[in-house]
């Protein structure tokens, strides 16, 4: 076992003391001294001495960003906003009427939630509607049978990521040349990467979002903000994460793609952020947890057991 030099990131009680206040009073999600005991636990000091890793486990999390229901709710708010600001100055620079520009592109533009039914998109697209109190005729229930008058769709999630062959590309892709061949498309999405915003752009689709996440956010680049201070600690931890994100989901350790996130909604935790907060395999214990998607037939007998 490794020998460390005097551990500059605080104090493992003043860690705890903090992630209790911010989960209870800005996350409005409380976390028990409890629940942080038994997420601890999954440590075994196999990298380096116990109390390092624990402390090391601590500080990720309080550098953890949650968006609770009230954060959502504004995100789809300001996405909207930025959306019709987006139109007006690109297709009505020198409008007179407001009321007429917004009765124009609300006749022109139907949403349509990115991805399979069940999945965030949709959950987003139905915030997103009751937020900025649309019309259930704006969204988009049968492809097939589209008013002439509709111009654009308007694609919504809440996270594009990745770059390349990227999901949001798959779906949007699919999307366009099964239903929307001669549509104007857009993407609105909550959480953005620099990298995704840009892939997106040069597949020829619009994006618009309103967060971006750079290479800063990346918990163990050169320029993680999360290591501003205690860069001493940033290889430690990320050797840390390694070891025990191995265990957790062999091929993605860092998060899918190697995303290196630290952040999550109030309804589920995006597999890009690091697997020790959300796995839930092989006994261990997460603080966050994760629903993943399953593309398989129901297992009715599992579903017994909550009736």
């Amino acid at each position: 076992m490794t020998k460390k030099p005097r551990i500059t990131i605080p104090e493992e009680e003043d860690l705890i003391h903090h992630i209790m206040l911010t989960t209870e009073l800005s996350w409005k999600y409380r976390i028990t001294r409890a629940n942080i005991n038994e997420w601890l636990s999954n440590f075994k000091g196999e990298i380096f001495d116990l109390g390092y890793e624990r402390r090391l486990a601590l500080w990720l999390l309080t550098n953890f960003v949650y968006y609770n229901e009230n954060e959502v709710r504004h995100l789809c708010k300001t996405l909207h906003n930025d959306f019709i600001h987006y139109q007006i100055l690109k297709d009505y620079p020198d409008f007179k009427d407001v009321e007429a520009v917004l009765t124009d592109i609300n006749k022109k533009t139907l949403y349509f939630a990115l991805g399979r039914s069940g999945e965030s998109g949709g959950f987003i697209s139905y915030y997103f509607r009751k937020e900025n109190k649309l019309s259930t005729k704006n969204f988009v229930l049968n492809p097939n049978d589209i008013d002439k008058d509709v111009k654009q769709i308007v694609f919504i999630d809440d996270v594009t990521l990745s770059s390349g062959k990227s999901q949001a590309i798959r779906y949007l892709k699919k999307d366009v040349e099964d239903f929307f061949p001669k549509k104007r498309i857009l993407l609105l999405t909550l959480i953005a990467s620099e990298k995704a915003i840009k892939n997106v752009k040069e597949k020829g689709y619009e994006i618009i979002n309103c967060i971006t996440l750079s290479e800063r956010n990346q918990c163990f680049s050169d320029s993680s903000t999360v290591f501003d201070i205690h860069k001493t600690h940033l290889k430690d931890c990320e050797n840390f994460s390694l070891h025990y994100g191995k265990k957790l989901n062999p091929s993605h350790p860092l998060g899918h793609k190697n995303a290196q996130l630290l952040f999550g909604f109030f309804y589920n935790t995006p597999n890009n952020s690091l697997p020790i907060f959300w796995a839930d395999v092989n006994g261990w214990k997460p603080i966050i947890r994760r629903y993943h998607k399953n593309y398989k037939e129901t297992n009715y007998d599992e579903i017994g057991r909550f009736i």
